[in-house]
């Protein structure tokens, strides 16, 4: 890649916590020991945590601190995920003309992702994920079948419950494509108008329903086709493959992520 390709590439994470919650997580890489991280590539992390900047700068993060107000009348865990989508899903705020690549903070970049962003920057493609796999009886990572089998697993497991009942019905989740439940822990993008328009009813979609990507990805691709056939999601598990994986020792911290 060359160095004025490589130079508009930004990686960035989002970490939002209650201010009166001991917190837990901590990015799971430091931007200074990838290879690539020298030749131009800049890490920012979106936190509302002032107490981390000098620890996180130290690592090669670029710190951008924003307030993050208390809400009184919603469920704490739904309020903080729509703040953190908003982030997740705007880049364009902080990051107008650049390739942007979101990491749940929880996932770890390898040097060879570096190649797949070069490969995805040269192609025709605006907007970039991972397949959704969900964890079988047998504890094995598999691709989700379906999209109603996706509702059983949330229905089960998911603090929004009653949230995605209600997303079952008024979206018509069935009649939406299985092929497209998308990962949201991984999401490179380009600033075009196509992938800015998709982004804004993600996150109408996230707002109003349930927090959880891999439940209004496929809506949002069912309802807006005609614009969005630059999409590419790769076949892969976002967390088991060469160019992310999980950090799994702090897997079981992560709150306000995907």
């Amino acid at each position: 890649m060359e160095v004025n390709q490589i130079s508009s590439i930004i990686f960035y994470t989002v970490l939002l916590y209650r201010q009166d919650q001991v917190y837990n997580l901590f990015p799971s890489f430091r931007p200074n020991t990838l290879s690539f991280y020298r030749k131009g590539v800049k890490f920012y992390i979106i936190t509302n945590i002032v107490s981390l900047k000098p620890a996180l700068e130290n690592e090669g993060w670029n710190v951008i601190l924003v307030s993050c107000p208390v809400n009184e009348h919603e469920n704490d865990y739904i309020y903080y995920k729509r703040i953190m989508k908003w982030y997740k899903l705007y880049p364009w705020t902080f990051f107008p003309d650049n390739i942007c690549v979101y990491l749940d903070p929880n996932i770890v970049p390898t040097n060879k992702c570096i190649n797949l962003i070069n490969r995805f920057t040269k192609s025709n493609k605006e907007l970039l994920l991972f397949k959704h796999y969900s964890l079988s009886k047998d504890k094995i990572y598999k691709p989700t079948k379906t999209i109603m089998d996706e509702c059983k697993i949330q229905l089960m497991i998911d603090r929004e419950s009653d949230i995605i009942v209600k997303q079952i019905i008024e979206t018509d989740l069935q009649n939406t494509n299985p092929n497209f439940l998308a990962n949201g822990g991984v999401i490179i993008t380009k600033p075009s108008f196509i992938v800015k328009v998709v982004c804004q009813y993600w996150l109408y979609l996230c707002n109003k329903y349930s927090t959880r990507d891999e439940l209004s990805f496929p809506v949002v691709v069912r309802d807006m086709w005609e614009y969005i056939k630059t999409l590419e999601i790769i076949p892969l598990h976002v967390r088991e493959n060469e160019y992310f994986y999980l950090d799994k020792a702090i897997h079981k911290y992560v709150t306000y992520t995907n």
